[in-house]
């Protein structure tokens, strides 16, 4: 019975869990350059409603000078450069920085958001990340987040069941 259980709450977990997601936080990295980007509201922009993005950079070295970085952030959409910006640059610790920009997306689509710079020393670099935006006005949290919550439910739910059915009753001695 226990086999049984394990194999069914198994079953469920793989029929919920989309490993075609990905997520925004993913480490990009060109060289000893390496940086992971965030997007307000939540890596869920809205359509139509201005997005702070965010780039945290690191210098696997720890030497990169970031403050004199001559860089853009570029974003395309459908293979056409669409916006591109010098970002605000907040040097952190040494070899470390974040860089940030403001950006309205105009439609559902998956965009590219490229960070390309050149360093003081000459070094070249350019991140690239595949970020999809699909959340409009009034639409809410986002479909995936309702999905693992009924996933969730769904897992808890079936196991609480199967729990009960395997419990043996007790017999008076």
């Amino acid at each position: 019975m226990r086999f049984t259980l394990s194999i069914i709450l198994l079953t469920l977990a793989l029929v919920f869990v989309n490993p075609a997601t990905v997520s925004a936080h993913s480490l990009q990295t060109d060289g000893n350059i390496g940086g992971i980007i965030h997007v307000d509201p939540e890596d869920d922009p809205l359509i139509g409603v201005p997005s702070a993005i965010y780039l945290e950079i690191k210098d696997r070295e720890g030497t990169a000078d970031f403050a004199t970085c001559d860089c853009k952030i570029v974003i395309s959409r459908g293979g056409e450069a669409i916006f591109s910006a010098r970002p605000s640059i907040t040097p952190q610790e040494p070899g470390t920085a974040t860089f940030t920009t403001t950006y309205t997306f105009t439609a559902r689509d998956i965009y590219v958001i490229s960070l390309e710079g050149t360093l003081s020393s000459g070094t070249k670099f350019e991140l690239r990340y595949d970020f999809r935006v699909s959340r409009e006005q009034g639409t809410g949290s986002s479909l995936n987040l309702w999905v693992l919550v009924a996933a969730t439910a769904v897992i808890a739910v079936t196991g609480g069941i199967l729990l009960l059915a395997a419990r043996k009753p007790q017999t008076k001695g």
